[in-house]
């Protein structure tokens, strides 16, 4: 795991990205204040090449915004190799506006 996006703690706005940056060779689907973001239909963008797994928020997605206060995501993350199901979670929680 290379960063967290927004890192832990910080304040963001409702509408703002969240995700991941990945070693190579890995994988993940995030989890937003409980919210499955599992594939592309759900909004996901994973391009592999550069380790970024990401989600935006908005209108007809399965989370419009992030909630006022805070938030917390869960990216369960995998080694590509491993497949899905040897995905750990990695947690964290940041403050919208």
């Amino acid at each position: 795991m290379d960063r967290l996006i927004p890192a832990s703690g910080d304040e963001v706005l409702s509408q703002s990205e969240v995700g991941v940056d990945l070693a190579v060779g890995y994988d993940a689907y995030l989890i937003v204040n409980g919210t499955e973001i599992r594939s592309e239909a759900d909004g996901l963008v994973s391009d592999p090449g550069l380790g970024l797994v990401r989600f935006q928020p908005g209108e007809g997605k399965p989370v419009e915004s992030l909630a006022p206060e805070k938030n917390c995501v869960i990216a369960m993350v995998w080694p590509q190799a491993d497949g899905r199901d040897a995905a750990e979670p990695v947690s964290w929680c940041f403050t919208a506006a």
